[in-house]
C-alpha cells in the first residue's frame, strides 16, 4: 500500500517539519510505503521562500535565514519526499491508495487561501484526515463553501483541537474525534542529532517565542539568575538572550528540548515539546496558538484558565505533574494509533 502525506512540512519552521518527519516514521513503523506530497501553493511558496529576502533589512537577519535553510535542507533529506511542484494540477497527478492530510494548520484557508487539495482534492482511493487545524478560524464565523464541500470527500476525519472539532460539527453534522498532534504518537528515539552552537555542559533556560514582551523579559531574566542558566533563543532572534543559535535544524532542535532546565514559548510545538520532555516552561499567550494549546493542556489535565478568549493573558510559570500527565498523554496516544491504523485500512 502507497501512502501520500499532505501537510505543511517544508517551511522554515521546526513544529512542521517534526510533525511531518513524525506521520511519515508512524505510518512506516506500520510496514508501509509511505511519501510526503512535496507540495507548496505558490502563495504559500512566496510567502515562505521568497518574502524574507525581500523584506529583511539588517544583514543578521539574511545571516539567520540562510543557516536555517541549510539546517532544514539538510535535515529533509531524511523525508520521502515527492518532486517538489506549486501546481495542484500535479498533485492530481500523483495517485496513491491513501492520502493523510495533516497535521499542522493546514484547514486554516486565513493563511495561505484556499487550497482544494487540503480539502480533498486529490487522487486517491482513500482520503482521512490526521490532526489537522482550522487555526484561528473561529467556529462561531461562517466556513467557506469550498471547505464544507470539500470535506465531504474524506471517508474519515479527525482533528487536532476542540475549535477545530467544533467547526466540522457546525459543518457537517459530524463529531470527528480529537486526536493527538503526530508528535506526541512517535518517541524519535535515536532521530535527535548533536547540537554545536552552544556549550551544553552549562544549564539553560530555551526561549523558542516570538513577540517576546519587556515584563516577560525581565521574570525569565530574573529566573535565569535565580537558577543559574544561560538564556539561549532558538527558531526565533532575541537580542536580549544570551546565544541564539539560528542554526539549528529541527533533529537539533530535539536535542536543545532534551537538554534544557527549563523553556520559555509562545507556540503549540514549543508547548508539545516541553512537555514531551517533562520541562518546567514558561507560556506566552497567544490568539494563533490559543486553540491548540488549550486542547493539548485539557488533555495533560494542565489549568488553562490564564489563556483568554483573545489568547493573550499573563506568562506564567507552568510545572505541570507528570505522572498524570504521562498517564493521560499515554491513553491518548493508544487511541489516536488506534484510530490512525482504522482509518487508514478501512475500507
Amino acid at each position: 500500500m502507497k501512502i501520500g502525506i499532505l501537510t505543511f512540512h517544508e517551511g522554515l519552521n521546526h513544529g512542521a517539519y517534526l510533525q511531518a518527519f513524525a506521520t511519515m516514521r508512524v505510518l512506516q513503523g506500520q510496514g508501509y510505503e509511505v511519501e510526503i506530497i512535496n507540495y507548496k501553493n505558490h502563495k504559500h511558496w512566496l510567502m515562505e521562500d521568497i518574502r524574507p529576502w525581500r523584506v529583511y533589512r539588517r544583514p543578521v537577519r539574511f545571516v539567520d535565514h540562510w543557516k536555517k535553510m541549510r539546517a532544514f535542507k539538510r535535515d529533509q533529506q531524511k523525508m520521502a519526499l515527492s518532486p517538489f511542484t506549486k501546481n495542484s494540477e500535479d498533485v492530481l497527478k500523483q495517485h496513491y491508495d491513501v492520502v493523510v492530510v495533516g497535521s499542522d494548520v493546514v484547514w486554516n484557508y486565513k493563511i495561505f487561501g484556499y487550497d482544494d487539495p487540503y480539502f480533498g482534492g486529490l487522487n486517491a482511493d482513500r482520503i482521512v484526515s490526521y490532526a489537522p487545524s482550522f487555526g484561528w478560524v473561529d467556529a462561531n464565523e461562517a466556513v467557506l463553501s469550498e471547505v464544507s464541500e470539500g470535506l465531504k470527500r474524506f471517508d474519515a476525519i479527525s482533528v487536532r483541537d476542540e475549535n477545530s472539532r467544533q467547526i466540522i460539527e457546525n459543518m457537517m453534522g459530524i463529531d470527528p474525534p480529537v486526536v493527538l498532534d503526530p508528535t506526541l504518537i512517535y518517541d524519535f528515539a535515536g532521530d535527535a542529532e548533536p547540537i554545536s552552537c552552544i556549550d551544553s555542559s552549562k544549564p539553560y533556560l530555551l526561549v523558542y517565542a516570538y513577540a517576546v514582551n519587556p515584563d516577560t523579559i525581565a521574570t525569565v531574566k530574573a529566573y535565569a539568575k535565580k537558577h543559574g542558566l544561560q538564556i539561549v533563543a532558538t527558531g526565533y532572534r532575541e537580542n536580549w538572550c544570551d546565544v541564539n543559535c539560528m542554526g539549528a535544524g529541527p533533529l537539533e532542535w530535539l536535542t536543545l528540548f532534551q537538554n534544557a532546565h527549563t523553556v520559555l514559548t509562545s507556540t503549540f510545538h514549543g508547548t508539545v515539546y516541553a512537555l514531551k520532555n517533562e520541562k518546567r516552561f514558561f507560556f506566552i499567550p497567544n490568539k494563533k496558538a490559543k486553540n491548540r494549546v488549550v486542547s493539548l493542556l485539557a488533555t495533560c489535565g494542565i489549568d488553562h484558565s490564564f489563556i483568554s478568549d483573545e489568547g493573550s493573558g499573563k506568562t506564567i510559570l507552568i510545572d505541570p505533574d507528570y505522572a498524570q500527565v504521562n498517564r493521560l498523554l499515554h491513553i491518548e496516544t493508544e487511541k489516536s494509533v488506534a484510530w490512525l491504523k482504522q482509518a487508514v485500512l478501512a475500507k
